[in-house]
């Protein structure tokens, strides 16, 4: 009866009793320790009495593995309970990581007049996806700066296409380099300091 109650009172998959802990191990306590000796002993006792009248030792050996079984298992079933008031660790969603690690790889501060946008960092997956909400929340930038030394060819294209449609020019006083420049060149204007460094993507022969 006392592990059929605690598998009842056991939490759901994924559930935690991490506020009720107090109320878990003193009822681990009870249950388990005080409830279940007392059964223990009263076993035992009745084979010991079963012995001094019939003097067959056969149920006092038993009632002893019985006991070293059910204190293990006992054991077992309070470390259980015990575990349920950890919370478990939350898994990030893969893609969610993945989303969050392509993103430290770059940087999309805008200039105090809301007026040029930088792009600072690798061009990764998912950086046309942002680019495009700060547009949206930044609607009077007219230039973009980079400072990129490449990445993602695909993304470098798609910045290119979003930069057209908007008629953002695109500037560069740093680096700026193979996926990174395929999205400079396609700004309205494009323009670079003496400093600047441009790289191309080498062509591929037919």
């Amino acid at each position: 009866m006392i592990f059929n109650t605690h598998n009842a009172l056991g939490p759901e998959e994924g559930e935690v009793y991490a506020l009720q802990c107090f109320l878990v191990i003193s009822t681990t306590l009870l249950f388990h320790g005080l409830l279940l000796d007392w059964q223990l002993v009263g076993v035992v006792r009745t084979a010991e009495n079963h012995f001094a009248f019939r003097g067959n030792m056969a149920l006092v050996w038993a009632a002893q593995l019985d006991a070293v079984l059910m204190f293990l298992l006992t054991a077992a079933y309070a470390l259980g309970a015990i575990q349920w008031t950890h919370k478990l660790p939350v898994e990030e969603d893969v893609l969610a990581r993945m989303a969050r690690e392509h993103a430290s790889q770059y940087q999309l501060p805008a200039s105090p007049s809301g007026q040029q946008l930088i792009i600072d960092g690798s061009i990764e997956s998912g950086i046309t996806r942002a680019v495009r909400g700060l547009l949206r929340s930044h609607p009077p930038v007219q230039q973009v700066y980079f400072a990129s030394p490449g990445g993602s060819i695909y993304e470098g294209r798609a910045l290119a296409k979003r930069f057209r449609e908007h008629q953002l020019d695109t500037r560069t006083v740093s680096i700026c380099a193979s996926a990174g420049t395929t999205a400079y060149a396609g700004g309205a204007m494009r323009s670079a300091s003496i400093a600047a460094t441009l790289g191309f993507l080498p062509s591929i022969p037919n």
